[in-house]
């Protein structure tokens, strides 16, 4: 495995996903999660689209609103799984797919 293959990047389209779908899951309107951030509602539609990033102040007031871990918005990680990397990516696919239902 290459130095590259072992870091993923950030996709900020899956991030927003994750955002938005935690956002409903907790029965959030997005005018409350801009409230808890001091942004705009279409702020936090631009972030759950994919269109803009979130600085480290904003990640962090998104986790604790969301009640999620940073790793977990940033690359939907609930735990780190012992460096299995196939099982991370089968644990990944799995709460994608429960977060989809």
């Amino acid at each position: 495995m290459t130095e590259k293959e072992r870091f993923r990047e950030i996709d900020r389209r899956e991030m927003g996903r994750r955002i938005k779908n935690r956002r409903e899951t907790v029965k959030m309107s997005r005018e409350k999660l801009a409230e808890h951030l001091d942004v705009s509602p279409q702020f936090i539609a631009d972030i759950e689209y994919g269109s803009k990033g979130v600085s480290i102040k904003s990640l962090y007031l998104l986790s604790q609103a969301l009640g999620v871990t940073t790793d977990y918005i940033l690359a939907g990680s609930v735990y780190e799984l012992d460096g299995d990397s196939e099982a991370a990516r089968v644990q990944e696919q799995i709460l994608d797919l429960l977060h989809r239902c």
